[in-house]
């Protein structure tokens, strides 16, 4: 029983691990190089918030949508 748990326990830490630096990292390159290289050349705001934050919201919504949609 203890031997059965430990190798799950492992298994759960690697996986764990690669799911937490994708789901962190992803967003955050995908914000700078998107937002911020093409975010660039927008000047003023989008519906009156910075373009950087508009789009950022955008790229959280999307993060929290995908990861709904694969953990069903």
């Amino acid at each position: 029983m203890l031997r059965a748990l430990t190798y799950w326990l492992f298994r759960y830490r690697r996986t764990l691990q690669g799911t937490v630096v994708v789901s962190a990292a992803n967003p955050q390159l995908f914000l700078l190089a998107i937002g911020a290289g093409l975010g660039s050349p927008v000047q003023g705001d989008v519906e009156g918030v910075p373009y950087l934050q508009f789009f950022a919201r955008g790229m959280l919504a999307a993060a929290g949508y995908r990861r709904m949609i694969w953990a069903t």
